[in-house]
């Protein structure tokens, strides 16, 4: 395989150290910095208080750091970045010998309000070699609760030097570990010439890199200071490129003039450079100030022939596992532009798998060396597969400027995929940041998977079928149908356990073509209600105009609007009013996280719906616990008071400062970010003070009213953990829990 495409040079000076806010928390104050610099982190360790029941969970409390020497991985030294209070070290995940960390994730659970709250979760780690190349993933620790957030990596070349950590004091709600900051510094293995002449004092003025070794050559970026007084100085500065014997390869590329511009690019996408110093030089009398160089390229080849590249073990990368998708959806169509770079290359016909458009994108976020583009086609029949003839492809630089096109000229009927190759005998690859497919005449096409195979390796999500930051909806394909155009999936939600196995001509089944009819949202999240006239019938009836309308329609016609067929406003996009419409029961008010639970909750939502979902909802929500130590002034107006006089007692604060709404959400009913707590059977709880025979739950279902409710408000012991908890949290008898 090919070198990867890496920065292989670095500025003379490397300036300060930057600094990367992996998550930024919600509560608590920024502890200190701590390092063991010249070393760099190479492993880390999450101490984490696990589940505690009825208590007070705080989830992640501590964070330790393992650093490397970068000349001797096995030198290593360990650095506690903070302590924290309550729970255990989880273990020590190191990268892979010889790697060290760039990048990390973390896991946090969002403010769910007046429950438990327990912020950062779970940590993961991006490890790379001392070259940035090797790219791998290590899940330090995954947590309880919440969603992973999305990857943050320091500046290319750069290696974690120092972190420091948020952190809640006790007090209140703990929540402890919040969020993670690194510091991180440019770290350069090449020889780095600064010398020449006074910078200033003449004529001639210059600057060079030298290489490891003679190395293919693809993109110069020269970043230009950002203070005023010295923008300028790089005006009318030449770039040379000099073999290893000193002779210019590539002469006097002109940088021009410099005044209020950030930077200047080079690239070689045409040609083969081979180089092994890069040299600045100043034409005039002027300083020469630079505030960063980086070149982009293969690393270390044998010789100066692209057959010498082969013998790297880097790996080809596909490389729109790691991009962005963006795309305008046609009328009539279904799928997200993400579908397309979803990892599944299944051509046929089901919705879930492929993306209908007019124009799509992937863009990778930064330059990359790109050398084959294969699209692949809907095998779903003549009509669908038809559709990708004549379309362009496009690699697009960082400009957006085009810097390839290629067209597929040919009927495209019974073509499983389409291939492009960009690496030749005499140039390899093309540079890019951003790849491009649509019709000129802007008519739609299907397309299952687009792959981009090349090189500079990215970290993909830890699910190939999830972005980061992306979720894939659930969509019911208006053009499937069985035998009869009638029979489309909105005939199969009225009766789908007989009709989900259904297929079309085609061979799709109902299950697979109508998720949301079918309830087969295991692989896709339930798509969100729409508001106001975001969403129109493509006919009026009976006054149906707008989703809203359907409250004011008896039960019968609200099933039957339900299965109409209406246009989004925003992108004219088509769609059942069951999808979208929060009042036929299917679509949800928010989108909930993507990512699955460790320990998933067996207790249902609280408050069953008017409209019943008719799919599960995959969210993480812990069960909502009022907390027993909380009250107004005194011990007797505790949580129990609260519930007796929600309307009046909820807005009450304790001495810390802490509202009853937040503390007692059983009590106030502030169940929409909890679950109501399970009820438990026989004698898993049991009253501290025995009052009127009083024993367990179960006795309260003999009580009359007056004394059930003044019992309801009794605190016990939760046999499997002691915890503490009210009786009208886990006793049937007194409503509020659930079986």
């Amino acid at each position: 395989m090919i070198a990867a495409l890496i920065s292989i040079s670095a500025s003379c000076v490397h300036g300060e150290p930057t600094y990367s806010v992996i998550y930024n928390g919600v509560w608590g104050g920024w502890k200190g910095w701590v390092s063991d610099k010249p070393k760099v982190a190479c492993g880390a360790e999450l101490r984490f208080e696990d589940s505690c029941g009825g208590c007070d969970d705080t989830a992640g409390n501590g964070l330790r750091l393992k650093f490397c020497d970068l000349e001797d991985w096995n030198s290593q030294t360990q650095k506690d970045i903070y302590p924290g209070v309550w729970g255990g070290w989880k273990g020590m995940k190191m990268c892979s010998p010889g790697k060290y960390i760039v990048g990390a994730r973390v896991r946090f659970e969002d403010s769910c309000g007046y429950c438990d709250n327990t912020a950062l979760n779970g940590l993961e780690i991006a490890c790379r070699d001392k070259y940035w190349e090797g790219a791998e993933t290590i899940n330090v620790y995954s947590g309880t609760w919440g969603g992973w957030k999305p990857w943050v990596y320091f500046p290319l070349g750069h290696f974690g030097t120092a972190a420091r950590v948020r952190f809640d004091d006790p007090g209140g709600d703990d929540t402890a570990l919040n969020g993670i900051q690194f510091e991180s510094s440019l770290i350069t293995h090449n020889s780095v010439t600064c010398a020449g002449p006074p910078i200033g004092a003449s004529d001639g003025a210059w600057w060079q890199v030298e290489l490891n070794a003679v190395s293919l050559i693809k993109v110069i970026t020269i970043y230009n200071p950002s203070d005023s007084c010295c923008d300028q100085r790089l005006s009318n500065a030449i770039v040379d490129i000099l073999d290893e014997n000193g002779t210019p390869v590539i002469v006097s590329e002109s940088i021009g003039n410099a005044d209020n511009k950030q930077g200047f690019h080079f690239t070689f996408h045409d040609q083969n450079v081979f180089g092994k110093t890069i040299k600045i030089t100043q034409t005039t009398s002027e300083n020469l100030n630079l505030a960063e160089v980086q070149v982009f390229g293969y690393n270390q080849p044998t010789s100066s022939s692209i057959s010498s590249l082969t013998t790297s073990t880097a790996a080809l990368t596909n490389l729109a596992l790691c991009g962005t998708a963006s795309g305008s959806i046609s009328s009539g169509g279904r799928g997200h532009p993400h579908l397309a770079i979803d990892g599944n290359t299944d051509g046929y016909l089901r919705d879930g798998t492929w993306s209908f458009t007019r124009w799509w994108k992937v863009d990778f976020g930064a330059n990359r060396l790109i050398t084959e583009i294969v699209i692949w086609n809907s095998m779903a029949g003549d009509s669908y597969e038809e559709k990708l003839s004549n379309a362009v492809v496009e690699i697009l630089d960082e400009n957006d400027t085009v810097v390839i096109s290629k067209t597929i000229n040919y009927p495209t009927t019974n073509v499983k995929n389409v291939t492009f190759s960009f690496d030749d005998d005499n140039v390899i690859g093309k540079v890019g940041k951003a790849v491009k497919v649509y019709q000129p005449d802007n008519s739609s096409f299907y397309m299952v998977e687009v792959q981009v195979f090349g090189y500079l390796a990215c970290f993909p999500t830890s699910s190939p079928s999830q972005q980061t930051g992306t979720s894939t909806y659930c969509t019911d394909d208006l053009e499937w149908y069985f035998q009869k155009k009638g029979r489309n999936c909105d005939w199969v939600r009225e009766k789908p356990d007989k009709r989900c196995l259904k297929k079309n001509p085609f061979g799709a089944k109902a299950r697979r073509a109508c998720p949301i009819a079918c309830s087969n949202t295991n692989k896709c999240t339930l798509p969100k209600c729409v508001r106001g006239t975001k969403w129109k019938p493509k006919q009026e009836r009976k006054n149906f105009k707008k989703c809203s309308h359907l409250k004011r329609i008896g039960r019968k016609a609200k099933e039957k609007f339900c299965g109409r067929v209406g246009l989004m406003m925003d992108d004219n996009r088509e769609a059942f009013a069951y999808q979208v419409c929060r009042e036929c029961g299917y679509c949800v008010s928010t989108i909930p996280s993507m990512e699955p639970s460790v320990n998933p909750s067996s207790v249902p939502s609280i408050v069953p719906s008017a409209s019943p979902t008719h799919s599960p909802i995959n969210s993480v929500l812990k069960p909502c616990h009022d907390d027993p130590k909380w009250y107004f002034k005194s011990d007797e107006r505790n949580c129990y008071w609260v519930h007796q006089s929600p309307k009046k007692h909820c807005k009450k604060k304790n001495d810390l400062g802490v509202t009853a709404r937040r503390a007692c959400p059983v009590a106030c009913s502030r169940t929409n970010n909890c679950t109501l707590p399970k009820c438990v059977k026989l004698t898993k709880w049991q009253p501290l003070q025995e009052r009127m025979n009083f024993k367990k739950c179960s006795h309260l279902e003999n009580m009359g009213s007056k004394s059930k409710e003044k019992l309801c408000g009794i605190v016990g012991l939760m046999k499997n953990d002691n915890s503490q908890t009210f009786a009208y949290q886990v006793c049937k008898a007194c409503g509020n829990c659930v079986v």
